[in-house]
């Protein structure tokens, strides 16, 4: 027993003692290479080291390793078929400097380590670019310089949204430039601009931002067009004196919506904080903002959508045959159609139907309400309208009843009350078409018009 316990000594000893052996010997054995020769040998491993480093860098780098993870393959994808497919991933996303570089190589390493084991702390892969990137010499650097630019009609400048303070907000480039077109790699959403222009700009006081002509070009003119602004121009007639309802939703942030990423109730319970939310998801933060907000549609809707939710409401049956002749469709003898130009501007109901002086709706038409956009001679022209075409809708009511049987009598007659009913002033061309049809029919049957 003794003699065991004394061999297990000893070779828990030896096997203490062996790392040291073994550096002894290999020190012995250099001392014999010479300093020379330990002097190359450590040149070497450290030359060596150096450049599998890089090449693991480089590899790691490349767009085809970041594409083996399946969740980076929609981003790879887009990237692909974007016009920054000949730019390398690391040009944009790492940070400025080797510190910077390197930071960023580890926080890919630590995404790679939860892809493989399985703990993700989002739901998708999480990368910011710095403005600085995107103004970097060879790229963007002169974007602040370039001055107005045409983007899909609209006039936009870069530095007072890069450089001013917006909404009290400091913008980055990826506040517009941003992932949430799929299949598209950084691209500008008009949404996101919709948000900011039109989210509550009559509650806070800032309808400035939802001027027209701070974005748009000057509206047309001449004879060509549909409506000639001229007069419009020359008196600043705002815009929206007709052409209403330019945004469709309220950009409403919903509570369920925090916890895609948040977890902890007391950052949820902050979502009332506008200072702190938008401090941290924009300015410190890269967050889309439709990730959050609601999204609002900067468009004109269908004129007969805004009657069917506004007037039609209360009123469908007595309203149908005036948005009828106001849409320039309807009659059975005038096939053509025919829409008001008003119509085809966007103007709606309550574009002429308003009190002048609350905005609100009115039914009654006050001659004030045409001079913002017509000279005020237009609404004497309208009176005389109204006159000319009751005294034609009773010449032909009359002749109407007279008449002998025919093949469009009822056709006739359709049309007749569709005018009548749905108010010859509110598309003179389309009703003078629609009576002069009718009246046609009635020449036809052997009867006097």
């Amino acid at each position: 027993m003794k003699s065991f316990f004394t061999q297990f000594i000893s070779a828990v000893w030896e096997v203490f003692k062996l790392p040291f052996d073994l550096i002894g010997l290999g020190f012995k054995r250099m001392w014999v290479l010479g300093w020379q020769r330990i002097l190359m040998l450590i040149t070497a491993a450290v030359a060596l080291t150096m450049v599998v480093i890089l090449l693991f860098l480089e590899a790691t780098s490349q767009p085809g390793f970041c594409g083996s993870c399946h969740i980076m393959r929609p981003y790879i994808a887009s990237w692909q078929t974007s016009t920054h497919n000949n730019v390398h991933c690391m040009v944009c996303h790492a940070r400025e400097g080797l510190t910077g570089y390197i930071e960023t190589k580890f926080t890919a390493l630590s995404m790679l380590v939860n892809y493989f084991t399985g703990i993700y702390k989002r739901s998708k892969p999480w990368a910011e670019i710095e403005d600085r990137n995107c103004l970097q010499g060879g790229c963007h650097a002169t974007r602040l310089l370039d001055g107005k630019i045409d983007f899909t009609g609209v006039v936009f400048d870069h530095t007072p949204h890069l450089t001013d303070i917006r909404r009290g907000r400091k913008l980055r480039c990826t506040s517009c430039h941003s992932q949430i077109v799929q299949g598209e790699h950084l691209t500008v959403t008009t949404s996101t601009c919709a948000l900011c222009h039109f989210k509550n700009v009559e509650a806070e006081g800032r309808t400035e931002l939802a001027d027209c002509r701070k974005c748009h070009k000057s509206p047309p003119t001449g004879r060509d067009v549909p409506y000639d602004h001229t007069w419009v121009l020359g008196n600043n007639i705002n815009c929206r004196t007709c052409h209403q309802l330019m945004w469709q939703g309220s950009g409403t942030v919903r509570k369920e919506r925090c916890g895609v990423c948040h977890s902890q109730t007391a950052h949820i319970e902050r979502i009332d904080d506008l200072e702190f939310i938008h401090e941290w998801h924009i300015e410190k933060r890269k967050v889309d903002c439709l990730m959050c907000h609601d999204p609002i549609e900067h468009q004109q809707p269908k004129v007969a959508a805004v009657i069917g939710s506004d007037c039609r409401a209360c009123h469908e049956d007595r309203h149908a045959p005036i948005l009828a002749l106001y849409e320039g469709i309807g009659a059975r003898l005038a096939a053509k159609k025919m829409p008001n130009a008003m119509h085809e501007s966007g103007a709606v109901c309550m574009s002429c139907h308003k009190d002048p002086f609350t905005g609100n709706g009115s039914a009654r038409v006050d001659k004030n309400v045409c001079t913002p956009c017509h000279q005020a001679s237009y609404f004497k022209l309208a009176e005389e309208w109204r006159a000319n075409f009751a005294r034609r809708i009773a010449q032909l009511e009359s002749a109407l009843h007279r008449m002998s049987s025919h093949t469009h009598k009822e056709d006739a007659r359709h049309d007749l009350a569709l005018v009548k009913r749905g108010g010859a002033w509110h598309n003179p061309h389309y009703a003078d078409e629609v009576l002069k049809s009718v009246a046609e029919v009635i020449s036809k049957a052997g009867g006097n018009v």
